[in-house]
């Protein structure tokens, strides 16, 4: 999956919000094995674009995952123990 393409942090809040709780915790797993992979290629040092835009696909995989974190969380609602 490649990261989450948006105008406005609202709008990437409203693409997160409609992914099904069920699928969640794939999407999440998706984007974490995306950034690694990412990270293990990085372009020559040399090459600007190339490395401005490493960097950019970094940074919006990083808050693709942070902000898939935050909705499962808010998500999460526990269950109460019996005393």
């Amino acid at each position: 999956m490649n990261p989450i393409r948006y105008q406005t942090l609202a709008e990437k809040t409203d693409i997160i919000k409609s992914i099904p709780e069920d699928k969640l915790d794939a999407f999440l797993a998706s984007f974490r094995a995306k950034l690694e992979a990412h990270l293990a290629v990085r372009p020559s040092w040399t090459d600007i674009n190339a490395r401005t835009k490493w960097a950019w696909d970094k940074h919006d995989l990083e808050v693709d995952i942070q902000c898939l974190e935050a909705q499962k969380a808010a998500r999460w609602h526990p269950v109460e123990r019996a005393s």
